[in-house]
């Protein structure tokens, strides 16, 4: 099997994996965020946590360990690791998450941009790859701890909501 032909069925594994995580964060970031306008116009109906728990369940629990392990393997199919520090595409950075979703044609690294002493910083990267590109490895890692904590966090959501996705994921835990 060539590296083209391992490239796409490794993507393709991905896609419904990453389909799936996004509808699901979706899912909670809109019910988290109405659920708290309510709390704080002072309803004092609000609704069943239930639903938001099941999906919590299902997002971090069997979702998001099957597409970490996607995301090992696509990176490997790069001659990395997740956490490791990586040129690709001219930037220097610690990949931590893998996507083919939207962009079903490339894989999206996120991770953070490497400062000139080589740590990881704080800045947010995205770099987008394909079967072809080129990846310079550097020895530098991640620790584990910190490297599974980014694995679990959604920086994008707003504060509050993820503050209460947070507490609420703790729960369940």
């Amino acid at each position: 099997m060539n590296d083209n032909t391992r490239f796409t069925e490794a993507r393709s594994r991905m896609l419904p994996l990453g389909r799936a995580e996004h509808s699901y964060d979706l899912l909670m970031s809109h019910f988290a965020g109405c659920y708290l306008d309510m709390q704080n116009a002072g309803y004092d109906n609000l609704p069943d946590l239930e639903v938001l728990h099941t999906w919590l369940r299902e997002l971090n629990f069997v979702i998001r360990p099957n597409l970490i392990e996607a995301w090992k393997l696509m990176a490997e199919h790069f001659g990395f690791s997740l956490g490791q520090k990586v040129k690709l595409e001219g930037t220097l950075f610690y990949p931590v998450r893998a996507s083919v979703y939207p962009h079903e044609h490339v894989v999206t690294f996120t991770g953070f941009a490497a400062l000139k002493s080589g740590k990881p910083g704080k800045t947010s990267v995205c770099v987008e790859a394909e079967a072809s590109s080129v990846v310079e490895v550097f020895d530098q890692h991640l620790e584990a701890e910190e490297l599974q904590a980014l694995f679990f966090e959604n920086i994008t959501r707003r504060n509050p909501v993820r503050s209460f996705l947070d507490t609420e994921l703790a729960m369940l835990s």
